[in-house]
Formats: structure tokens, sequence, C-alpha cells
């Protein structure tokens, strides 16, 4: 006898053969910009206009196959950490550097800045109940406090690069809270914009009232101290800033609070093509030695650093800190003609030790996506999620997810497949 299987029943089987299987976390929350292509970057073309080409979050439940699509503003040429989401899972908050598109808008340079940070409820309509502030043009990265209650965002104006506190109730945002970097001590002598000073990421170290600021264009992170409530909060310079590697584009603390570690791209900002801004090293990972919390002088140091692979762009790190995943979109996003075009992504699996802040690279696996930026380990630690802006053959993004087998020194990736999404994937948290 053939029994038909329900509607929930059926996506529960699907959910048994999906990539996602075995994920520790209760909801995976991607991102998605529809205007860009991976190709724009290089030819400065949008996507062609069509409505199955939007910015949205995806939301799966871990358990059933099919996502939730969420429509939301958001541009894939910032760092990855436009996303995050709330300690509870009920609230998703995105950030956009450019604003969408309007009718006729068909290049990169009409687009007009963006600026708007949304707070998205997760449950329930997510058309109801949106709460949104502007932050100013050009918002690059946000990070939310660990106890949920506070964001922080980086931006950069003609003349000003700016650190931005939003208080959070719930889905609720409060007006920003905004400090001039100048005024902090971050400047520069050059006469490009801001006197070449731009802050690309931000980032709170756990447990503790302290932001990491990366400033790419000068090879530094900078470290503040976040004083008082209310009205009268404010940010105090911790110690000097410390140098890093070429390009410091974004980063992550470990669990702990007691390294930050800066993915260092290693671009030419000088270069006039997208061929000659990709570098030709292989990217690497900065180690810092954050200072303990009770030296007022903030001796923190850079200790070591490790390679990665080509254009590395994103960062995770396990919830253990015993492993650090870099992800290398390598030359994915040039034309296949040119000479440097190389068909596969890659990620890179390093070992950390924490106490001696030594950082080893321990495993390789490549795989065919194009313009792979975000990732995150599920809470277990032992997978890895990665996005890929778009699919080598096919027109959809994915989310590559890899295992991990094996522990320490040991440790290794294993391919696991993947789960497509629409095109323009490009940052992922699990919850």
């Amino acid at each position: 006898m053939t029994v038909a299987l329900t509607g929930a029943a059926c996506a529960q089987e699907a959910f048994r053969d999906s990539p996602f299987a075995g994920l520790d976390g209760d909801i995976v929350v991607a991102i998605a910009d529809g205007d860009f292509r991976a190709s724009t970057y290089g030819d400065q073309l949008l996507a062609s206009p069509d409505p199955a080409l939007q910015d949205r979050l995806l939301v799966w439940r871990l358990g059933t196959a099919d996502p939730t699509h969420i429509p939301v503003t958001n541009s894939v040429t910032s760092p990855p950490e436009i996303l995050a989401v709330s300690p509870d899972r009920r609230f998703a908050y995105v950030v956009e550097r450019l604003g969408q598109r309007g009718p006729g808008i068909l290049r990169t340079p009409d687009l007009s800045p963006g600026g708007q940070l949304s707070a998205v409820p997760l449950t329930g309509d997510p058309s109801q109940g949106r709460s949104t502030v502007s932050l100013g043009p050009n918002p690059e990265a946000i990070d939310l406090r660990a106890d949920g209650r506070m964001l922080a965002s980086v931006s950069n104006t003609p003349d000003r690069s700016l650190v931005h506190l939003i208080p959070v109730n719930g889905g609720t945002l409060s007006p920003p809270i905004t400090f001039d970097l100048a005024d902090l001590g971050i400047t520069g002598q050059s006469s490009g914009p801001r006197g070449s000073v731009t802050a690309t990421s931000v980032f709170w170290q756990p447990g503790a009232q302290v932001l990491a600021v990366t400033i790419n264009t000068q090879n530094r992170v900078a470290f503040f101290r976040v004083e008082g409530a209310g009205d009268a909060l404010r940010l105090t310079p911790w110690g000097a800033s410390i140098e890093t590697g070429r390009d410091p584009f974004t980063g992550r603390f470990t669990p702990d609070g007691r390294h930050f570690l800066t993915l260092d791209w290693g671009r030419d900002f000088a270069a006039t093509s997208l061929e000659g801004r990709l570098p030709t090293m292989l990217s690497r990972i900065s180690v810092i030695r954050v200072a303990h919390a009770g030296d007022i002088a903030g001796s923190h140091r850079r200790i070591g650093d490790a390679a990665t692979d080509l254009s590395s762009e994103g960062i995770a790190v396990s919830p253990d800190g015993t492993l650090v995943a870099a992800i290398n979109m390598r030359q994915t996003a040039l034309p296949r003609q040119a000479a440097r075009y190389t068909p596969n992504a890659s990620v890179v699996l390093l070992h950390f030790n924490d106490m001696t802040g030594v950082l080893t690279p321990i495993d390789r696996a490549e795989f065919p996506g194009v313009l792979p930026e975000g990732a995150a380990f599920d809470r277990s630690g032992r997978k890895l999620v990665v996005t890929a802006f778009e699919r080598r053959d096919a027109s959809g993004g994915a989310l590559h997810v890899f295992g991990i087998e094996g522990s320490g020194t040991a440790a290794r990736l294993v391919d696991q497949g993947f789960v497509e999404t629409p095109h323009g994937v490009h940052h992922v948290v699990i919850r």
C-alpha cells in the first residue's frame, strides 16, 4: 500500500535530504542583493530589471527545506557584515550601503547612496512592525552586542568616517548616536577623501563594552571603549591603533575576546580595473592580542599572521575559538576570458591556539562558487555554511555546507553539498 505524505511530512522528508540536515541551530538567515551580478564589479552593469531579482532575506527554520523570502534593501558592495540576528531569533538587522535602484537605473554609478538600517521581524507577518532609522550615506557594516540591546555601525561620507551606536529595544531602533573618527584621533594626511580614512567594519568585544574598527585604507585597527549610557554615551580611544597587513577589510574577535583577527584582503586601491585591483599575492589574517580589561593604556599588539588564499573577503570563527575559516573568492569575479580567471573559489581552514596566538592553515577546499563572501559555523562548530553570490554554471546563488571532521590541527573540511538560493547571497547567520 502506498501512503501519501502530508505537506508537513514532505517538507520534513526534503529537509532530511538537504545539506542543512544535522546543522546545529534553529534558523539560518541569509541576505541577497538582487541588483548586482558578480560581473557588475568589472563592467558596472546591474542585473536586468526583473521582479524575481530583488533584495531579500532568506530565512530557513531548520526542519523544513524551503526558506521564507522577505524583501529588504541591501548592497553587496560593503563587507559581508551588513546582517545581524537578535539572540531570541525574532529580528534581523540589515544596513544598506547603496540604495535600491529606481526605474531606468542600469549602472552602478547611477545608484544613490544608501543609509537605511532596518529591523525586520522574522516571526509573524514580516511586512508589519518594521523599524528603520537613517545612518546617513554609505554605511558599511553593523554588529550587534551579545545582549541584543545595542548595534554598532560604521559609515563613510565624502568628508567624515563615522561610528554609530544604535540602542535596540526588541525590534525598535532608536536614533543613532554618532561619533566622528577624526575627533577620536583617527586621521590621515593624504588629499584623498577623509584624509584617506575609510572605516569598513566594526565589532563588539565579547563580554565587554569595547569596539574594534578596521581602517582598511590605512592598514590598521582601532579599539574604543564605550562609556556612559543614554544621551551620555561616548567613545574613548583604548590604546594606539594597531598596524595590520594590507587592506584589513573585516575581522572577528575570538569568542573569549582575547584576540582580534583582521582579514587582510590586499587590494591595490590605485588600480583602475578590476583585474588590477585584485591582489596577486595571497591574503593573510593578522592576529592581535587585545589588552586585558584593566589595562587602561590599551597595550594591544600584533603577534603574528598566516596566509590564506587569493582575495579572502569573509571570515568565520568556530564557537570554541579553535577553528578559523577564510572565504576566498580567488579570481571568480573576473570575466572567463581574463588571463587570471579561476573557475573555483575556496575555503581555507586554520587552527587557532588561544594560548600562543599561533594561527596555522590546516586544510583547503575548492568549490564552484562565484564571489563567495560570508560564512558561519553552526553552534556545534562541526558544520560551516559559506555563501556563493552566484553558482559557476547556473543563474542562482548557493549556500555551500562543509562538515568538519577531526579536531585540533587534524580537523578537515568535508564538502556536503549546497542549498540553492536566488542569485546575490552574500552573508549568512546561524542562530
